[in-house]
């Protein structure tokens, strides 16, 4: 009796420090994001397209982005933060002309906040199997 109330704390514990640390994550993704760098080489990232990623408290995300019109939103749909190295991301509108690859399935991305939660870098693979990794700053 004693071992199963031991484990039972134990993964109590486990479990409420796991949400602990998981709403903390969620608090430092929301914000007002400026899209800074973009590539498929982690170690030589080139200049990004200009673009602004809002991520609110209600796991909703919209990209915006210039173009040729003006600003247009390129993406928008759902995330929550699985841990503290991965998220997922839904795609529930995507810009036509992008594609409407992943729209509507849910995409498991890796991500690294700078120490001080001022950059945010994240990493997906393409159906295609092609790596690509984006900087955002927050502003």
């Amino acid at each position: 009796m004693k071992t199963i109330l031991k484990t039972f704390i134990l993964f109590s514990f486990l479990y409420i420090s796991n949400i602990a640390s998981a709403q903390v994550s969620k608090k430092d993704f929301v914000g007002i994001w400026e899209f800074v760098q973009f590539g498929a080489d982690p170690n030589n990232l080139g200049p990004s397209a200009r673009g602004v990623l809002t991520i609110r408290t209600d796991t909703s995300f919209t990209i915006v982005r210039q173009s040729g019109q003006g600003a247009v939103i390129t993406q928008s749909g759902t995330y929550k933060v699985a841990d503290d190295k991965f998220f997922v991301q839904k795609k529930t509108y995507q810009m036509p002309a992008l594609g409407n690859e992943g729209v509507g399935q849910e995409d498991k991305l890796t991500y690294w906040f700078s120490e001080d939660k001022k950059a945010l870098r994240y990493s997906y693979a393409l159906a295609s199997g092609e790596v690509y990794y984006e900087v955002w700053r927050r502003l």
